[in-house]
């Protein structure tokens, strides 16, 4: 009977992932018509409300962790993109400047490092609690978001 249960359960799970209420036209659109920084989380709220669980919860936080890192990507890949362009013009004209492309890569490897480290010590505040996977996936997703926030503000000052 046992046996049964645990295949019940796998079976139901990723069912349950896919009927997260998750819209990320909504976080998108909320990027498009307010201060962004507004906008980290909203969704995930939304989202949990009408799943009504705390598993649901869990899958409205990754759902939201999901769109963050991939804005994320999109706006550092469009970030090395231009720092690229911007060291090969520098260095045809035999400039001494530093190259800002390795220096980019540098920070975004270090900043993972301490997001991870960060979210995994908010993890440890629970005590093994079943509230430690939530808070350090909202942690992610915050802190994801920050990042990719940065990020597009960088682009900004650069004229793009």
């Amino acid at each position: 009977m046992t046996r049964w249960l645990v295949l019940a359960l796998l079976v139901a799970v990723p069912a349950a992932a896919q009927d997260v209420p998750f819209d990320q036209t909504q976080v998108q659109a909320c990027l498009d018509s307010a201060s962004p920084s507004t906008c980290v989380g909203d969704e995930a709220a939304a989202c949990s409300a009408q799943t009504g669980s705390n598993v649901g919860y869990g899958f409205c936080l990754r759902a939201e962790l999901t769109f963050w890192d991939a804005e994320l990507n999109r706006v550092y890949g469009v970030l090395i993109d231009l720092t690229e362009a911007q060291d090969a013009e520098l260095k045809s004209y035999g400039s001494a400047a530093p190259a800002m492309t390795p220096a980019l890569r540098a920070a975004q490897r270090a900043w993972i490092a301490w997001r991870d480290a960060q979210c995994d010590f908010i993890r440890t505040t629970f005590g093994g609690g079943t509230g430690g996977n939530p808070a350090a996936t909202d942690c992610l997703m915050r802190l994801t978001a920050e990042q990719a926030l940065r990020l597009d503000a960088e682009l900004a000052g650069q004229g793009r």
